[in-house]
């Protein structure tokens, strides 16, 4: 695997963690017991996805996977117009938020956002990436990596850090501490 793809694809996963405890949240009897956990969400989500992790795929592996991989001539400019509708679910998920806040307006925004953010990553990870990976040589991907963590370091110091402690957070605030590693001893028990 191309390290570039790979640093993607993590990206990816600090993303479906965030985006599965909203849906949890979104299953909540009471809205107001999880609203903070929902506006935290919600602002990491816009700093993440669309500011980090779109930003990235826009303006260093999009650009070379359209010189590389002419077949994803087409699909390279659906997966950017997939980021302009998570930008705007975003920006109605943050703007039903504030003062005036609305949770039928956010829940129904969060639940477009959470399907779209799903087929979206799965188009790119079983549809695009695999395609990107075989069409780069070892020295683009060198550059590619070069170019995205020049972009991370100059996004925010530690981001990835700080991206994993509040992925990490939020889903034990949420579902309780160590929620998915006690499911896994259930099952393993069954």
């Amino acid at each position: 695997m191309r390290v570039s793809i790979a640093l993607l694809s993590y990206d990816h996963g600090i993303i479906r963690q965030v985006v599965d405890v909203l849906s949890e949240i979104l299953r909540a009897k009471q809205k107001s017991d999880f609203m903070a956990e929902a506006i935290e969400i919600s602002a990491f989500l816009n700093d993440f996805v669309d500011k980090f992790h779109h930003k990235k795929e826009e303006a260093y592996l999009f650009p070379i996977a359209s010189l590389k991989v002419p077949e994803l001539a087409t699909t390279l400019p659906e997966l950017v117009s997939d980021h302009a509708k998570a930008r705007a679910l975003l920006d109605a998920m943050n703007g039903s938020m504030g003062e005036k806040a609305d949770w039928g307006a956010f829940s129904a925004s969060a639940t477009s956002l959470i399907a779209h953010m799903t087929a979206h990553i799965n188009k790119e990870e079983l549809s695009v990436f695999g395609k990107i990976e075989e069409a780069l040589n070892r020295e683009e991907d060198r550059g590619l990596i070069q170019a995205m963590n020049e972009f991370a370091n100059g996004f925010r110091p530690n981001y990835y850090r700080i991206a994993e402690e509040f992925s990490k957070g939020i889903q034990d605030r949420v579902l309780g501490p160590d929620y998915y590693s006690k499911a896994k001893k259930s099952d393993e028990a069954d």
